[in-house]
C-alpha cells in the first residue's frame, strides 16, 4: 500500500512538473515581449475595421511548433510577433492562422521580433482630390455639348465559372475536395468550348480577382482546391474520382495527359543549376571575386499553400546570386526562358541574359556546414540536411 502511494505522488509530482514546463514554454516567453519573438514567413494579411487576420509558417528547415502571438496598438500601427519551439513541434506545425482584433483603425502592421522590425502590410494612401473642377465650374463660360452621341464602354469581360467556384467550393469542410471534383468537371466543360484566348481568360481571371478584396486569400485557396481536382482528373484515376463524386455518369470529353504544373517548370529550370558551374550569369556585375565558380548541391521547388519556396545549397554563393538563380527560374515560369536554356545561359557568362534578381524580402539562411559537411552533399545525403 506504501508503494502505491508513493508511485502516486510521485506520477502527480511528475505531472506536475510537465504542466509547469508545457505552460512556461507556451506561454512564458510573453513575459519578454517582443525581445522573444521570432522571424517568420507570412502568406497574407487581411486587415478589416474590426480585426487583423494573418496567416504564415515558420520558415526554417526543421519542424518547430506555433506557440502564439504578441501584440501592440499603436498610432495606428499594429505590432506583431510569432514564437515558435522546437519542442512543440513534435506535437504541432508551424503554421498559423491568428485573427487579432483592433480597437481603432489600422494603417500598417509590423512584423517585430528582438533583431528588429519588417513592415507587412500598409494600407493604400488615398488619391488626393483638390477640388477644382467645383471652383471653376460657376465661373467658367459653358462649354458646348458634343453633338454625337458618346462612345459606349467597352464591357468588361465576365467570367461565370469563377463565380461557380466561389459560391459551391468551402475549403475546410466535410465533403469540400468532391465538391471542388464537381466543379473542376465544369471547369474543363467550359474549358473545352470556350473561344476565349489564354490572354483574355488572364485578364478577366485578374479583375474578377481584384474585386474580391479582403477576400482574395480565400479565393485563391478555393481555386487552388479545384486546381488539384483538375490535375487529378487529368490522370488515369479520373473515372475512380468522378465514381466517388457522384459524376460516373459523366462522360470524359478531355484527355488523360496531365498539364505540366508551374511547380514543374520550375523544378526544371533549377535542377540546371544543380552541379560545378561558372555563375557570372547569375551574380551582381561589377563584384570582384577569385572566381566565379560555385557547385550548387541541390535546388529543390516547394509548394506551400499560395507560396513557391526554393531551397538551394551550394558550396558558395556569389553576390546577389541566389536571388539572380531565383529570378531565373521565375522566368522559366512565366515562359521568358526555357529550362534547358539555362545550361547555355550559364556558358555565356552574360547577367543580361539571365532572369532579374528578386527581392531580399524571402531570402533566408537556414543552414551553415564548414568544410567537415561537404561530403554529405557529395554522397547523396542532401535530403536529411534540406
Amino acid at each position: 500500500m506504501k508503494f502505491i502511494k508513493t508511485v502516486i505522488i510521485t506520477l502527480l509530482v511528475m505531472a506536475i512538473l510537465f504542466t509547469g514546463i508545457f505552460m512556461a514554454g507556451r506561454y512564458g516567453w510573453k513575459v519578454f515581449g517582443f525581445r522573444a519573438c521570432e522571424e517568420a514567413a507570412i502568406t497574407s494579411v487581411d486587415v478589416s475595421e474590426s480585426a487583423v487576420t494573418i496567416k504564415g509558417f515558420y520558415p526554417g528547415s526543421f519542424p518547430e511548433g506555433f506557440c502564439g502571438c504578441y501584440t501592440e496598438e499603436l498610432g495606428g500601427k499594429l505590432y506583431v510577433g510569432f514564437r515558435f519551439s522546437a519542442v512543440f513541434g513534435i506535437f504541432e506545425t508551424g503554421d498559423f492562422h491568428v485573427a487579432i482584433p483592433v480597437e481603432g483603425e489600422i494603417d500598417e502592421v509590423i512584423l517585430k521580433t528582438g533583431a528588429g522590425e519588417t513592415s507587412i502590410w500598409k494600407k493604400e494612401a488615398a488619391t488626393p482630390d483638390d477640388g477644382s473642377s467645383h471652383d471653376t465650374a460657376a465661373t467658367e463660360a459653358p462649354t458646348e455639348l458634343p453633338t454625337e452621341a458618346p462612345t459606349a464602354a467597352e464591357p468588361v469581360l465576365t467570367l461565370p465559372i469563377l463565380d461557380d467556384i466561389d459560391e459551391n467550393v468551402i475549403p475546410g469542410i466535410s465533403g469540400s475536395s468532391l465538391r471542388a471534383v464537381q466543379v473542376a468537371v465544369r471547369l474543363l466543360d467550359w474549358g473545352v468550348n470556350t473561344g476565349l484566348g489564354a490572354d483574355e481568360i488572364g485578364e478577366a481571371a485578374a479583375a474578377w480577382l481584384a474585386a474580391k478584396g479582403d477576400d482574395q486569400a480565400l479565393c485563391v485557396e478555393k481555386l487552388e482546391l479545384v486546381d488539384y481536382a483538375y490535375q487529378e482528373l487529368l490522370t488515369d484515376e479520373a473515372d475512380d474520382l468522378l465514381d466517388v463524386a457522384g459524376c460516373a455518369d459523366i462522360h470524359r470529353f478531355w484527355g488523360s495527359e496531365p498539364v505540366e504544373s508551374i511547380e514543374a517548370i520550375m523544378q526544371a529550370a533549377a535542377d540546371q543549376f544543380v552541379g560545378t558551374h561558372d555563375f557570372a550569369a547569375v551574380r551582381s556585375v561589377g563584384t570582384d571575386v577569385k572566381s566565379t565558380v560555385q557547385t550548387v548541391y541541390y535546388y529543390n521547388v516547394e509548394r506551400r499553400s499560395n507560396l513557391v519556396v526554393l531551397k538551394v545549397c551550394a558550396n558558395g554563393f556569389l553576390y546577389n546570386m541566389a536571388r539572380a538563380m531565383a529570378g531565373t527560374v521565375v522566368y522559366a515560369a512565366e515562359g521568358k526562358i526555357a529550362p534547358k536554356d539555362i545550361g547555355a545561359i550559364l556558358d555565356s557568362g552574360n547577367r543580361t541574359a539571365a532572369g532579374p534578381t528578386v527581392p531580399p524580402g524571402g531570402l533566408y539562411m537556414t543552414h551553415l556546414w564548414y568544410d567537415d559537411g561537404i561530403d554529405r552533399f557529395e554522397c547523396g545525403c542532401e535530403d536529411r540536411f534540406g
